[in-house]
């Protein structure tokens, strides 16, 4: 059955950076899908069938028949009524020229000269996938989406699958003879998308189709996904982070995408930075920091997903440079020596239990990045220099990327989705990011068909 990550989102950031192994994956292709308006697509009809035929589920059809048995009225503004255009009737007169009457509604917007026929109104309601805002909405729409995966798992027994919502990612060989049959990796994701139309009547996003072969090249990936994508690519947006393989491409590729992310995110502080204080808001410098240290927690998301030598350097060269930039501003530093802004500036990234604004991060030594932190408030970016590990499992059992932890660190392996599978439904620990400055043990579900002898 495919893998759901369980928990945090972080987890499926985890499990395909684990499927991205040069080694393991040498004959692999591993695809990233993205459905084009899931929420509003799924077909209602499977959503009950899907509900009526899963026995945990049947309680709740009475419930979701209330809400989406027939088409649901649509409201921008209450005192106007539910959404509606106004047509030309065809019904009660001709078509204007001496045409007899067909009998059919001729749909077109009213113009000029339209008098001699009968206008009406026609409503627009919903008859397709879930109300924004419903709490039975994302279950309604990801269960048929759920067993039209199952479905084709069992038809292609090599793939693994995994699923966050609406964005789906899969990994399979560029070709392996199942049952003396031969199944390639481009069968297997055409046959995903041709049953998710069928079981749930939603289609892809062609511009957001990804594939990879994490050993590199592009043999086993379909031309119409080469073409859209440009050819060969060297990494994958998973999650909102930036996965892929353990080579000098791949991280440069991933360095590359946070600096972006992070210039956009950060961007907001040019504004802030222009705050001043007025006769009607006296204190605006509170505001000022308040905001400051609101933006500072943007990078833990990517920190906790991340390897080490791929989000340090952005965090030294990116991030710390505009938080400092706007401390400076704040501080009305003009004119200060450069001694003692460099001086304030180590005691702004000291936790607020020690005097400091908990903004930043500050150099920190291997036995102090080991350290979690006690809280969340005391999260500090550790930007001491990223250090490859030597890893604490046996070669046979990890996969390439585990040797880019600290040595210091414990916890510190991937377990590959194939190993995790040779005994059935396992857990297997998400390694903690310790040498980031905390620890984090979310599980992921590893379910997988996949055969151990892979």
């Amino acid at each position: 059955m495919p893998q759901r990550a369980i928990g945090e989102k972080t987890s499926s950031s985890m499990c395909v950076r684990s499927w991205m192994d040069p080694v393991a994956g040498a004959n692999d292709v591993l695809f990233s899908d993205d459905i084009r308006q899931m929420y509003d697509r799924v077909d209602r009809s499977q959503m009950f069938k899907a509900l009526r035929g899963e026995e945990l589920f049947q309680p709740c059809v009475p419930v979701y028949s209330v809400f989406y048995s027939s088409p649901s009225p649509i409201y921008f503004n209450c005192a106007d009524g539910e959404l509606s255009i106004e047509i030309i009737s065809a019904a009660a007169a001709t078509d204007g020229e001496g045409g007899a009457d067909d009998g059919e509604d001729d749909e077109r917007d009213i113009v000029d000269g339209d008098s001699f026929a009968t206008v009406m109104r026609k409503v627009i309601r919903s008859a397709q996938g879930g109300q924004q805002g419903c709490v039975l909405a994302t279950n309604g729409c990801c269960l048929p989406y759920h067993l039209s995966l199952c479905h084709t798992q069992r038809q292609f027994r090599a793939a693994e699958i995994l699923c966050q919502a609406d964005d789906t990612y899969m990994r399979h060989p560029r070709r392996v003879n199942v049952g003396g049959t031969e199944q390639t990796a481009a069968d297997a994701f055409e046959r995903l998308q041709t049953n998710r139309l069928e079981d749930c009547g939603c289609v892809s996003n062609d511009a957001k189709i990804k594939a990879i072969c994490p050993a590199g090249g592009v043999d086993g990936i379909p031309a119409a996904i080469l073409e859209q994508q440009e050819g060969e690519i060297q990494g994958v947006k998973v999650v909102g982070t930036f996965v892929a393989p353990d080579t000098d491409a791949g991280r440069l590729y991933e360095q590359n995408q946070l600096c972006k992310t992070f210039v956009s995110r950060f961007k907001v502080l040019d504004e802030v930075d222009q705050l001043r204080d007025t006769d009607k808001d006296p204190d605006v410098s509170q505001l000022f920091y308040k905001l400051l240290r609101t933006r500072n927690g943007t990078p833990y998301y990517w920190m906790r997903t991340h390897l080490p030598d791929a989000i340090v350097p952005v965090l030294n060269t990116v991030v710390l440079p505009r938080l400092r930039t706007s401390f400076e501003i704040l501080a009305r530093a003009n004119g200060t020596p450069t001694e003692e802004l460099d001086r304030a500036w180590e005691e702004v990234q000291l936790s607020v239990a020690k005097g400091g604004s908990n903004i930043g991060g500050q150099p920190t030594s291997p036995t102090r990045a080991s350290s979690p932190p006690s809280s969340p408030s005391g999260h500090h970016y550790v930007t001491g220099q990223p250090t490859r590990a030597t890893p604490l499992l046996a070669a046979a059992h990890r996969p390439s990327c585990n040797r880019r932890y600290s040595p210091t660190s414990t916890n510190t392996t991937i377990p590959s989705a194939t190993a995790a599978s040779s005994s059935g439904a396992s857990t297997a620990p998400v390694p903690s990011m310790s040498t980031l400055g905390w620890s984090t043990t979310t599980t992921l579900g590893t379910t997988s068909v996949r055969p151990p002898a892979r």
